[in-house]
Order: structure tokens, then sequence, then C-alpha cells
């Protein structure tokens, strides 16, 4: 969804700003009163500020108009998220040194000499 049009207040109880309500309900196929008529929407600088009710319902349209791409990126998510389990995560630390989780051990004690315990 284009931010010039609407963004959800995530933090703000999730309620959705539409800046552009007409543009918005034209492109989702929706009525405009559908965004604009709930009894606690209100309009702050020219922007309406709609409740859950209106975030849902946008929402929902948004993602009937983009399944298959919404679907991809979960797709590669869950790819991802299953070769960071299986092989662990590689994290940056700075331009030479990297952090590789999880760690073998043989490698977690290769820099550890090596000492013969008296018996």
């Amino acid at each position: 969804m284009d931010t010039e049009l609407a963004t959800v207040n995530y933090r703000r109880g999730a309620s959705i700003t539409v800046k552009q309500p007409e543009a918005l309900a034209a492109l989702l196929g929706l009525r405009v009163e559908q965004l604009t008529d709930h009894p606690e929407a209100f309009t702050e600088d020219g922007t309406v500020v709609a409740p859950w009710p209106a975030t849902e319902l946008v929402a929902r349209a948004v993602a009937k108009q983009n399944a298959e791409k919404i679907l991809q990126r979960v797709q590669n998510e869950e790819k991802q998220a299953r070769y960071a389990a299986i092989h662990g995560k590689h994290q940056w630390r700075g331009r030479r040194t990297t952090i590789s989780h999880p760690r073998s051990p043989k490698r977690s004690t290769a820099n550890f000499p090596r000492r013969s315990v008296p018996c």
C-alpha cells in the first residue's frame, strides 16, 4: 500500500490514517464510507484517522489484491528461517570479523590451548 494514500498506526492502537480516502477506496474497490463513517473515526489536518475495523478492512483488501506477492514473501521468510535453524545465522561484526551461530564443538575449542591433567 502506498504511504501517500494511508499508513497503519501500529503503536497508536492499530488505527489507520487515510490521507486520500477517495483514491484508497477506488484502488481497493471499497466505498469511501467504509473508511470514513465509523463512529470513532475523525478528521485531523485533512486526513481521516479510523479505528481497527477500518484498518482490518483495508488490510484484507490489500491482501486479497496482493495474495501472490504476500505468499511468496512468506515462503522466502520461512525458507530463510529454516536455513538459519539448520545452519545457524551469520552476523557481521565489522569489516573482517563475523559471528556464526551455532558454533561447532571443534570450532569452539580451537582457541583454547590443550592441557594435560595429571593422573
